[in-house]
Formats: C-alpha cells, structure tokens, sequence
C-alpha cells in the first residue's frame, strides 16, 4: 500500500472513531452516543405508551363551569408524539436507564411546552418493563409586552411568540421594541428538529429606525450528556446607530456595521469529577466599523441634544478580526430541581455545582486582521441547592490583547440568592460589580429602568466600572385561582451607580436607588410561566426631586 494511501485509511479510521465510535452497542443505544453507565443492568422496554394530557382536565373545567376552558383545548394544537419521541434518549426495544429517563424528563421540561413531566416504568417481566411517558399540554401563543414610564417618556414593547407551531416544536416570533434610541420591528424562527431531529436552525431578522440585522445558526448539540461531539455555526450581522460615550453620560451615535461569526467542533473528552468535559476547535469572524464622522449631535441620558461636537472622524474600536479557537466546557451531570424560582409556578431544573466554559483565539494579521494578539473568554456558573436556599454564582471575563497597547477586557461578576421561608414567602436578592479596561465607548456598562434599577431612565447611567444590589420580599398565593393565574406581591429595593474610572473614582453620593413596591401574576398553564411584573418605583439619594411613582411593566423578574 502506497503512502498516500495509508494516510487516507487512517483520516477515515480518525473520522470513524470522533464521529461513530464503536461500533459495539447494545440495543437502544443510538448511533454516535456513548454508553451511559447502568445500561447492561437496566430491563429492555417492552413498549412506550404515551399519556397526554389536555392543557384543562374534566376536572379543571368542572372547577370553573362557567369559563369557556373546553374552547381553549380546541383551538390548541397539541404536541405532536413524535415531537415528544425526539427529544427521549430511550425507545422501545432499548434499555430503561435511570440516568437516561431522568435525562429525557428534563430534556422534555426544557422545550417550555410541556410540563408536568414524568417517566415511570411497569416491570411486566424479570427483564422488561412499560414506560409511561407523561405529559401535559400548555397555551403556546404568549404575548409578552413591556410598559416604562419616568416623566414625560413612555416606552412601550410587545412579543408575540408561538413556541410550538402546529405541534413540531418549532418557534416563531413578532416583536416590536421601542427604546430612548430607536424603535424596531423583529422577526424570528427557530427549529430544534432539523434533518431528522438532531440539528437546530434559526433565523432571526429586524428592521430599526437607524438600521437593521441579520443573524442565523445552524448547530448540531449535544443530544444528550452521553453525546460524543458537536458542531456550531452561527452568523450576526448589524447596521445600527449605537451609543458611543464620550464623557461622563454624554454620547453621540454614528452608525456602524457589526458582524461576528463563529464555526466550531466539539469532543467529549470524558469526565472531570462530576461534570462531562469537552474539547472544541473552531474558527471566529469579529468585524466592527463605523461610519466617519466630524461633527455630530450631542445628547444626554434622557435623549435630548445639546449642540453638537466635532470628532476627528476615525474611531479606535474599528477593527477585523479573524482567527482559529480552541474552547473547554464542563457541563454537570446532577441537577436539583425548585418551584417559583424565576417561574411562577413550574418546575425548573438547576444544574448543580460548576458549569465552565472558556476559550483562547489567536488574531493573526496573516488571516486578515487589522491587529495581532489573542483573544479570551471564561465563564463560570456555580449552583448551590440546600433545603429552602439556592445560591447561584457566576462570574465571566472576555476581550483581547494586542501587542503595544492596553488590554480590551471585560469582566463582571454576579449572585444570586434566593431563601424560602415557607410554601407562599421568599426573598430574593442580587449583587453585581462589573469593571472593564480599554473598554469600546459603544459597549460601556449601563444602568436603568431596564437593567435592574427601577426609579431611572433606561440606561440611564453609564460606564466602564458598575455597581449594582437588589433586594425583594416575595409573596405568592401558591393555591392560585382555579388552576389558571396565580398572584404575588412583591416589596423591593434597587441601588447602584455606573462610572468612568479614568475621570473619578467610586463615589458614594453618585449613588442611587428606588423602593417601591410591585404585583406579580402568574399563567399557570401557559408556556410563559414568568410572572407579569408591575412596578411601582420611588426614587431614593437623587440631588433633584423626580417624578414619582416610576412605573414599570415587564414578563419575568426584574433581576
């Protein structure tokens, strides 16, 4: 055999062993997946029988008679079964493996569209047993909308979103948002069943007052823990007006051409402690441009001009970068599980203890850069459930370095932490610092009505150093009405301040905050299980009297 030759069988062997694996399986176990622990021990499924339930029993419509709850079932669409059999890891004929089972409940949970989730097996022999997959429909159709009010400005914004089209699990959506900048019309639609159920798409476009974008993904996940390798692709492009800070929370706002892609490979590499690790190679497309601009209107946080300002026309944060990645994940493998968390009401699965993400790029100019250096990313996510706590812990740093100047580096850090008192009351609260070097003066730091501080305009304080602390006292009527809202209320307060670290250091008096008081409602049998949230804000440490109250209507929780 030639050289040449040789060298073809051993990329074919290579791509057979990343690709295939062995070819070794029992039964049940799908092509391209690893062997789960416990699979030669587990009974074979004689069969799967499904148990579906409508989104309102008999029993939920003789509780209320007199609302018209039957017309509802009618008019949904429910999940088609094979919608449900793709996202099972087990099928007739396999093996009924724990892991696996408990696996497919949450992958089932996951796609938001049904709930009340469950897998039980029947032995019907030493070796065999029925599964019983269980599930209940929910309204797919969900209108989320947005209501801000401070002075004379109000800001209104809608969703339409239909998060299971005709029962495939496909996701199409309608929005229109509307903001101190600039007001948008988006469009989006997702498939999480593409080419035979293992791949995921999506398109999404908008059409904005000073612009527009562009984006689309095609991935193939990992289907399952198990999963050996994966694969990303995904493209961005945006043609918009952003804010670009000059001083303090002055800004101006050229337009710019925003593009990023990013292809990559993913291995399972085995597992570290309890978590499975993977290892990715991949290829980023990062270009950032803006228009030449000599003289343009200044404006303040709440968008009104003040004359104009004369720039020299060139901007330090145009730039192109190309350049190979390599990326580490650890995803964990033990998930705990907890009730009105961020949800009203539905069960939601919490990955427990530490999920990693990071990557290293080089930026090479011989591949079309406008600099060379590195690039980096890392995020760590940290779960702690104990009883009546959950604690949740993240921390992330991203940007690049290039040789001669300063490093563009971002990095902020987060928790969480919510304490149930009993089965109606909790509290919750929240702390996040973030600070930056070199930062782009069109992706500095913002604080506002819409990012957590609920008595200022949005994005009303800017900067590259940010501090923010939220505290909420929250009370549900768990027992709900008639299995179909359940209301809450909610005593909270907001402080924080975001600064420039180049013109002054931390100052207490720059400080701000609200306290106010808010009611929530749940949707219980609605795939938008978020409370509807609204608000009502009363300034506190402002030098100048405001308006109050600050009003404020939004779907999920404020922070």
């Amino acid at each position: 055999m030639g050289r040449c030759a040789r060298g073809v069988v051993r990329l074919l062997a290579l791509v057979t062993l990343v690709v295939g694996g062995s070819s070794a399986r029992p039964v049940g176990v799908r092509a391209g997946d690893e062997v789960p622990p416990g699979t030669y021990d587990a009974p074979y499924i004689r069969r799967v029988i499904f148990e579906r339930e409508p989104i309102f029993t008999q029993k939920d419509r003789a509780r209320v008679p007199w609302l018209p709850l039957g017309v509802v079932n009618a008019v949904h669409v429910d999940t088609r079964q094979q919608t449900i059999q793709r996202e099972l890891l087990v099928h007739q004929g396999g093996r009924a493996v724990p892991a696996l089972l408990e696996e497919s409940e949450r992958k089932l949970r996951a796609t938001g569209f049904l709930v009340e989730v469950s897998l039980e097996t029947e032995h019907v022999s030493p070796d065999s047993v029925d599964l019983y997959v269980h599930t209940r429909e929910v309204w797919t159709t969900n209108f989320d909308f947005r209501f801000e009010k401070f002075e004379n400005t109000t800001l209104l914004s809608f969703r339409a979103m239909e998060s299971n089209l005709f029962g495939t699990g496909r996701q199409a959506s309608l929005a229109r948002n509307e903001d101190l900048d600039r007001t948008s019309w988006e469009l989006g639609y997702k498939d999480r069943h593409l080419l035979g159920g293992r791949w995921d798409g999506g398109l999404d476009y908008s059409d904005a007052s000073d612009g527009g974008a562009f984006a689309w993904h095609l991935d193939r996940p990992f289907f399952q823990l198990e999963s050996p390798w994966a694969w990303r692709a995904e493209y961005r492009h945006a043609g918009t007006s952003p804010r670009y800070y000059l001083a303090g929370d002055q800004y101006v706002r050229p337009h710019g051409d925003f593009s990023q892609g990013r292809f990559e490979l993913q291995r399972k590499m085995g597992e570290w402690g309890e978590g499975v690790l993977r290892l990715g190679l991949g290829f980023r497309v990062e270009v950032q441009r803006f228009s030449p601009l000599l003289e343009a209107p200044l404006y303040d946080p709440a968008g009104d001009t003040g004359g104009t300002i004369d720039l020299d026309g060139n901007f330090a944060e145009n730039r192109d970068v190309y350049g190979p990645i390599m990326s580490l994940e650890r995803t964990p493998l033990h998930y705990a599980s907890r009730r009105y968390l961020d949800r009203m009401g539905q069960r939601e699965d919490i990955a427990e203890g530490h999920q990693v993400s990071a990557a290293l790029g080089w930026i090479s100019r011989g591949l079309g850069s406008s600099f060379g250096g590195t690039w980096f990313f890392g995020q760590e996510h940290w779960n702690i459930v104990h009883g009546g706590t959950v604690i949740r812990l993240e921390a992330a740093a991203t940007g690049h370095t290039a040789a001669g100047s300063d490093p563009n580096m971002r990095v902020k850090g987060q928790a969480w932490v919510n304490q149930y008192f009993s089965d109606a009351f909790s509290v919750a609260g929240s702390v996040l610092g973030a600070t930056g070097s070199n930062l782009d003066r069109n992706s500095v730091y913002t604080l506002g009505i819409d990012s957590g501080l609920r008595s200022a305009r949005p994005s009303e304080y800017a900067g590259d150093r940010l501090l923010r602390a939220n505290l909420e006292m929250r009370w549900v009527y768990r027992t709900g009405f008639g299995n179909l809202v359940t209301p809450g209320l909610a005593v909270f307060s907001d402080f924080g301040t975001a600064w420039f670290e180049d013109e002054h250091n931390l100052l207490l008096s720059d400080m701000r905050g609200a306290l106010g008081f808010g009611f929530r409602l749940g949707m219980d049998r609605a795939s938008l299980n978020a409370p509807l949230r609204v608000d009502f804000a009363w300034p506190v440490l402002y030098s100048t009297h405001r308006s109050a109250p600050v009003v404020s209507i939004g779907v999920g929780q404020a922070f």
